[in-house]
């Protein structure tokens, strides 16, 4: 399942394993400006709960100013430029930074939420 919105895809797989269905997450992709194509820029569940999370601190004003906060695929921090916060994220496999104001990440992080509510964590046996 590909979940698409504004310049974001999400892909989901719908796996089977003794009868019971069950979706997992398989990566966050960011639409090539210069393309039609999508880059991958987080393939790790853990990793894309950690950047909703980002998202939602930023929005309840819980990120300290002056600190950078580094994960697995990508870097955030916050930035002030004419006296307007916003959260800047580099993230490793995408050459362009993102900014987000607070109403775009809290769309975001909802959009995200969404779809990670639907997948279950496969554990290794």
């Amino acid at each position: 399942m590909i979940y698409k919105f504004n310049n974001y895809a999400v892909v989901a797989a719908r796996k089977e394993n003794g009868g019971r269905i069950y979706t997992v997450f398989e990566l966050f992709a960011i639409k090539n400006p210069n393309s039609e194509n999508y880059i991958k820029v987080i393939t790790n569940i853990y990793t894309i709960i950690d950047f909703i999370e980002v998202l939602r601190a930023f929005t309840s004003k819980k990120l300290e100013e002056k600190k950078e906060y580094d994960f697995e695929d990508f870097t955030a921090k916050l930035v002030k430029k004419n006296g307007i916060t916003s959260l800047k994220i580099k993230f490793d496999k995408y050459w362009e930074t993102i900014y987000y104001d607070k109403i775009g990440a809290i769309t975001l992080a909802a959009k995200l939420n969404k779809i990670i509510n639907k997948c279950e964590i496969e554990w290794l046996e």
